[in-house]
This record gives C-alpha cells, structure tokens and sequence, in this order.
C-alpha cells in the first residue's frame, strides 16, 4: 500500500478517506525543525503529503522527499467561502 505523510492531525471525514487508499503517517509537525521533518519525511517515503498551512511545504522540504513521489498539497480548512473579488 501507498503511503501519505500528513503534517497536522486532519478531522474527519478527509483522515478517514485517506486511510482507505493510503497508508498514513500523520506527525504534529507544527514548530518541528526544519530538518527533522524532512528526517521524518525521508524515512516514510510517501508518494503524496499533505501540509496545514501552518505547516509550509517549502522547496527544502520537497527536496527532503522521495524521486518517485507525485502529489503535495498545503491546504486550509474554513466553512466560509471568500466574498466575490476579495482574493
């Protein structure tokens, strides 16, 4: 199976749909250093992570992941859409 390193604990139901297709590896990342998230990131090999937004996926970071992963996403959670225009 797959695996996907998660950066911040995700609620449900997105944990949950990821645990159905992936092998998680979700780490509170929030403040870690740098280079012991990309430590981390090496040892799991995924082929996708998901980053909180307080939690960047930098360039360094990405160069911290496997050749053969596909997929980074950095996304933030909010019930309220942005009024028309406002971005």
């Amino acid at each position: 199976m797959s695996r996907v390193f998660v950066t911040l604990p995700l609620p449900s139901p997105g944990i949950d749909m990821l645990r159905e297709r992936f092998e998680v590896t979700m780490l509170e990342a929030e403040g870690m250093p740098p280079e012991t998230l990309k430590q981390r990131i090496g040892e799991t090999d995924p082929v996708g992570i998901v980053g909180m937004v307080n939690v960047p996926i930098t360039d360094e970071i990405m160069a911290a992941a496997p050749p053969t992963m596909r997929l980074a996403s950095t996304t933030s959670m909010s019930r309220r859409r942005p009024a028309a225009g406002s971005w």
